[in-house]
């Protein structure tokens, strides 16, 4: 093989998962910063705004992937100022304001995200949990019901209710529910209950 064959070689060596999520935030930065010249150049606002409400939310998901929890705010924040009618954008920023433990704002996402697409569970399910980290126990047993009648089987569910009913003093139904998700797969020595 010859040096100029070498040089045009692409390196087959793995990259790591952070490598690639970064690789990819940095696409879509950029991928925003076009779509947005061209909303000013052309002046296509409404179909120019949901493509950068895409590239917003992309690139948010990078941000949360990375733990950047406060940067992916800010870009599912823009998303949804330019397209409020995506209900994943409100729920990754609700998911983003409770890994910050800020569980009244990830509430009102979740909320959000419940009103735009009322079938939306892992949304019912993480509204529960915030409720419960609020002390709000009958509202996650509300929540984490709902979850359980959209989705029979997500043992998680189960659990997180159980633990709510045992925060109530309801230990008959905290041990029904916990029995419930142990026979559908979720550990029985705890573990945390996020979708």
């Amino acid at each position: 093989m010859n040096t100029s064959q070498k040089d045009n070689q692409v390196s087959m060596e793995p990259i790591s998962k952070e490598t690639s999520l970064v690789r990819r935030s940095e696409f879509l930065a950029e991928r925003v910063r076009q779509l947005a010249q061209q909303v000013r150049v052309l002046g296509l606002t409404e179909i120019s705004g949901r493509q950068d409400a895409r590239a917003y939310f992309e690139r948010g998901l990078s941000r949360y992937d990375l733990s950047q929890y406060g940067q992916a705010i800010q870009d599912f924040g823009e998303a949804i100022r330019l397209d409020p009618t995506v209900a994943s954008a409100h729920y990754f920023r609700g998911l983003s304001h409770y890994n910050l433990d800020q569980y009244e704002q990830a509430i009102q996402d979740f909320h959000k995200a419940i009103r735009l697409d009322p079938k939306f569970t892992a949304a019912y399910q993480t509204r529960a949990m915030s409720h419960h980290r609020l002390g709000q126990y009958e509202q996650a047993i509300q929540d984490f019901s709902e979850a359980i009648c959209l989705a029979p089987t997500w043992a998680s569910a189960y659990y997180g209710r159980g633990q709510a009913h045992q925060s109530l003093g309801n230990s008959i139904e905290a041990v029904r529910d916990r029995q419930t998700a142990n026979q559908l797969g979720f550990p029985s020595t705890g573990g945390h209950y996020l979708p």
